[in-house]
């Protein structure tokens, strides 16, 4: 008969027709399933129990999977990787190397239509208030989807807990419209895996929501495990794009690894450079260089694409090339460990639309949380583990209008790729580099704020732009004037700004601020000045020039909490800085704070 629950967008009902499975095994639960299925849908409760799963399950369309909400035992905090099932509640367990459930997991070639496509999925299942244990050598607890293979549509995955697994925790690829609510992996390889691949002219999966999603690492893998990942390839050289997220507190922690550092020998023109241990270095693993040396900058991270024993190459981005060696100077690769968070998309293809409340990531990584390919990535950070720990805090590659808030000292790594508009709000880290592209910083530490075209924060307490990123300190730099930003964080004496950028200066003494000349070139630059100090400060122009023409006025003086708008323009023939606007009245070249 049809089947009532698996094309309408409602999930299975908790009144559905109720399936028992006539024994705690996998053959009594995968004919509850279906005959479940062939009821028009339902759900099939399981029992309470350590249930062993001889055979792989397959769900059906319309069908939910509801057990008994596990019970976890505890040798340390609830959220520590020695967390273990206790008796009580629903527990499936492999008792080989196969998953617990999985479906359409066979990699497809090109689809023949979207419909073709849409038609491979399931609809409306649902599993919830279920464990899974990889105890007995299990692959998976769930894994479905392939390249250009779906998985599911118009589903929900409620109250599930993955313990031990050898690969991965939760897998799902090619999905839609799905709701993940309350998912927990402890101490897997990899602990839950969100992918997309297919090619976005066959459909462009995503549109789900995610709520209260948890992991934290394995205690035996340490460094090499990884914990939450968003993943878009693309399939069969295709472009992939996967669209729409909406997420909401997410949990990842490492609490096992650390730092591992090895001598990188590398030669002149070559890709490839040895290490003494390749097995600490896997695939996709972030790592970063001990100095500024054969073409590598220390600090910045890079991303190992090649492994063949001892052999490694690195690439800038996650699966890109690999950067060549352009000396043979000694220097140390170190790793601590995968990011706890990943949304990746590979090169041709992308994520888009993100929101990201209450991500929490904690513990060793050599950048805490990564994104590659993203546009319209906005994050609100409610934790983030030290510099002692990660390095970085968060790394982007080729991501376009970011949005990040963090509440605690981080750092960014960001590429020249990415461009648009950015907001940062929060505290850097002093020691350590950030980047961030056009858009607003406000650092928390000092108080600055300011909008910035290539902001760069360094650790010798000075934020500065050059117009050439291939040199030291140089990112997204302007190649025109009137771009850019630049802030001094403690000033003495007199600054002269060699680039005409939009620029606050917030000082804790009293300085002069000397302007460049206004010339022909230049024209349509401006800056605005805002004091954030409790002193007076000077502005000043080259001496020849006059501030909006008016005579005898070379300089300004901004009181206390003062600000000023400039533009460098020919008035009546003549090239000088004009006074657009100020907080507040201004008497004798002395402009005041806003009352």
């Amino acid at each position: 008969m049809p089947n009532a629950y698996a094309g309408g967008l409602a999930y299975v009902p908790n009144n559905a027709p109720t399936f028992v499975p006539v024994a705690p095994t996998s053959a009594a639960i995968q004919s509850a399933i279906n005959a479940a299925s062939a009821a028009g849908g339902g759900i099939v409760q399981l029992p309470a129990g350590n249930i062993p799963i001889a055979t792989t399950l397959v769900p059906a369309s319309g069908v939910k999977l509801r057990g008994i909400a596990p019970q976890l035992a505890y040798t340390s905090i609830p959220d520590a990787n020695t967390t273990t099932f206790a008796a009580g509640g629903t527990v499936l367990t492999p008792t080989g190397a196969f998953p617990a459930i999985s479906w359409n997991t066979t990699v497809l070639g090109t689809p023949a239509s979207q419909a073709a496509f849409s038609q491979l999925a399931l609809t409306n299942i649902s599993f919830e208030d279920i464990g899974f244990s990889g105890a007995n050598g299990g692959t998976y607890g769930i894994f479905a989807g392939a390249t250009n293979n779906a998985s599911c549509w118009w589903s929900q995955f409620k109250n599930l807990y993955f313990i031990g697994f050898a690969t991965v925790g939760f897998s799902l690829t090619n999905y839609q419209h799905c709701e993940f609510i309350g998912n927990y992996s402890f101490n897997c390889a990899w602990g839950q895996f969100h992918g997309i691949d297919v090619a976005a002219a066959t459909l462009a999966p995503g549109n789900s929501t995610y709520y209260d999603l948890y992991n934290v690492n394995s205690s035996t893998l340490g460094n090499t495990s990884r914990g939450i990942t968003f993943l878009t390839t693309a399939a069969l050289a295709a472009a992939a794009d996967n669209n729409q997220f909406k997420l909401d507190r997410i949990q990842s922690n490492r609490f096992a690894g650390g730092a591992q550092t090895q001598a990188a020998t590398m030669t002149n023109a070559q890709a490839t450079f040895t290490v003494t241990d390749g097995t600490k270095y896997p695939i996709g693993i972030p790592v970063t260089f001990s100095a500024t040396v054969n073409g590598f900058t220390t600090g910045k991270i890079y991303f190992v694409v090649t492994n063949s024993v001892n052999t490694i190459s690195v690439s800038l981005t996650y699966g890109g090339a690999a950067v060549s060696a352009t000396g043979s100077t000694a220097v140390n690769i170190t790793t601590n460990g995968y990011p706890c968070f990943e949304m990746i998309a590979l090169s041709g293809s992308q994520m888009t639309n993100l929101v990201i409340d209450n991500l929490d990531v904690e513990g060793l990584a050599t950048c805490a949380a990564f994104f590659q390919n993203s546009n319209g990535v906005n994050i609100q950070l409610s934790q983030v583990p030290g510099t002692g720990q990660a390095p970085i805090s968060i790394c982007y590659r080729g991501c376009t209008n970011k949005f990040l808030l963090s509440p605690q000292s981080c750092s960014t790594d960001d590429d020249q790729n990415a461009l648009g508009p950015t907001f940062f709000h929060g505290a850097k880290f002093g020691a350590s580099i950030g980047y961030n592209g056009i858009g607003f910083v406000y650092d928390s530490v000092s108080g600055k704020s300011g909008m910035s075209l290539g902001y760069q924060f360094d650790g010798a307490g000075a934020y500065a732009i050059t117009h050439d990123p291939a040199t030291a300190g140089g990112f997204m730099a302007p190649r025109v004037a009137g771009l850019g930003h630049a802030q001094t964080k403690v000033i003495s004496g007199s600054i002269t700004i060699t680039n005409l950028n939009l620029a606050y200066l917030n000082t804790t003494a009293s300085s002069t601020t000397t302007l460049p000349s206004v010339v022909a070139a230049n024209q349509g630059a401006w800056l605005k000045f805002f004091n954030n100090s409790g002193a007076t400060q000077t502005i000043a122009t080259d001496g020849t020039q006059l501030f909006s023409n008016v005579a005898t006025r070379t300089t300004l003086t901004l009181n206390a909490g003062a600000s000023v708008y400039l533009e460098a323009m020919s008035l009546n023939g003549t090239f000088t800085w004009v006074i657009v606007g100020g907080s507040g009245p201004m008497s004798a070249g002395v402009i005041a704070a806003p009352t």
